[in-house]
């Protein structure tokens, strides 16, 4: 039997059967006093649904291992030990200092208005300690917005780009399928993918919208690493009725564990662009380019710096910021992405019907304003913590994981089939055939 990884284990439980479990429930509750009476209760009680959209949605796989553990851990416990999920990709060091103080600060400043702008790091203009009560700019801080515009200038390569802090590197993502995706659209990933990409599709436009190419091993270039299937992409994107509207990338890949080459990025930059499809980046693991394959000349992670490109950026792996919940995006301030920013921030929307032509900065204020309103100042000043202890500082911390990643890639030597290890913090590798599935061993060390 085929190994399946992890990602794809939450499609195989059906919410289906919740719901409907529920239905016939709920039903069995109600107590007839006439046909027509009992027809008309059964008719309001089968009304409570959940949506079409969410029954197909996957569950999510970090949540089911945890389930899976609680009810297990007991009996390793009793034996001294303990079982560890490598589910989710979490960092094993704090925060910087930074974050700390910054937030420390904003609680215990005095309530004194003061116009100079390094006063206080709430914002701008303010260092008011009874600020970060208050809503705040929906894009964001205006100082934390204009240190990260700094940042990607001299880290990534994005100069002219428009910049909106969202709760973590997922809402950037909802954001950019609520503004870009019509019901009857269809956006591309690409196996093994990130679970809540697929997840957040499925929410908006059902299971029907979402396309999964394959990552194919290059043996003639880039040294055989796994990356998307640009012939496949390229074959769905030409097809005369194709209602692709955008295409997911992760890099460095989770879960593939890849560090996708600048100039493979470029290739699938430029198809995406001659279709005049979106393409989104996540570069959430942008300090986990083990290998370099993304740095020219002196910026240390370029991005792809295009009209079409969104990028999406995360404080959540390398600074450790996961629980206060703080991303951003970026669009260009050029052509489309422009337009496109706008409506994901504005109040009222009637439609996200939005074609390539369509700016996306008039588009994703929209999504914004509806959604979270604004970030967390607190999690705003965390952030801006974090770039004041620097890119330096988290890679010193990456560093630390070199050792365990080698030693890790030594001990797959022997498989004939190894997926990832450039990038990230993840790798897979295909087992023998003479382990018929992974499955049986867990069961046969968990008793699942």
């Amino acid at each position: 039997m085929k190994i399946i990884p992890f990602t794809f284990v939450a499609a195989f439980l059906s919410p289906q059967f919740l719901i409907n479990f529920v239905s016939v429930n709920s039903m069995s509750l109600a107590t007839p006093s006439s046909s027509s009476s009992s027809s008309r209760e059964m008719s309001r009680v089968a009304a409570f649904q959940t949506s079409k959209q969410i029954g197909q949605t996957l569950d999510p796989c970090v949540v089911l291992m945890k389930d899976i553990i609680a009810k297990h851990a007991k009996k390793w416990e009793d034996k001294g030990d303990e079982i560890y999920s490598l589910a989710q990709g979490v960092v094993y060091w704090e925060p910087p200092k930074e974050s700390m103080e910054f937030c420390t600060q904003a609680l215990t400043t005095t309530d004194q208005r003061d116009t100079t702008v390094n006063a206080n790091p709430i914002d701008g203009t303010s260092s008011s300690s009874m600020d970060v009560h208050l809503y705040g700019p929906a894009a964001g801080l205006p100082q934390l917005v204009s240190s990260l515009e700094e940042k990607l200038r001299i880290e990534n390569n994005l100069v002219d780009v428009e910049v909106m802090i969202t709760a973590g590197a997922n809402q950037a993502y909802m954001n950019c399928v609520l503004t870009l995706m019509d019901k009857n659209s269809k956006a591309v990933v690409f196996a093994p993918y990130y679970f809540n990409h697929v997840m957040a599709i499925q929410m908006h436009s059902g299971d029907e919208s979402v396309l999964v190419g394959q990552s194919v091993s290059l043996k003639d270039e880039y040294n055989g690493i796994y990356v998307p299937d640009l012939l496949w992409l390229e074959d769905k994107l030409g097809e005369e009725e194709s209602s692709i509207r955008m295409v997911t990338l992760v890099n460095p890949g989770n879960p593939t564990g890849v560090s996708i080459p600048y100039s493979f990025m470029e290739k699938i930059s430029n198809l995406c662009h001659r279709y005049g499809v979106w393409l989104v980046v996540d570069n959430t693991y942008e300090h986990f380019d083990h290998v370099g394959n993304n740095k020219i000349g002196d910026v240390p992670f370029a991005c792809l710096d295009k009209e079409h490109v969104i990028n999406i950026f995360s404080f959540s792996k390398s600074f450790s910021l996961a629980g206060f919940r703080i991303g951003y995006l970026t669009t260009s301030r050029k052509g489309p992405g422009k337009r496109m920013y706008e409506q994901m921030i504005k109040v009222s929307s009637n439609t996200f019907k939005l074609a390539y032509n369509c700016n996306f900065t008039n588009s994703i204020l929209k999504v914004q304003d509806t959604i979270p309103i604004c970030v967390s100042r607190m999690s705003q000043l965390a952030a801006l913590g974090a770039l004041k202890a620097g890119r330096a500082w988290a890679d010193k911390k990456v560093a630390t994981l070199e050792f365990g990643r080698k030693r890790i890639l030594d001990s797959l030597k022997p498989l004939s089939n190894v997926m990832g290890g450039s990038g990230a913090m993840y790798v897979m590798g295909k087992l023998p055939e003479n382990i018929d599935d992974v499955v049986s061993l867990a069961k046969d060390k968990v008793s699942i």
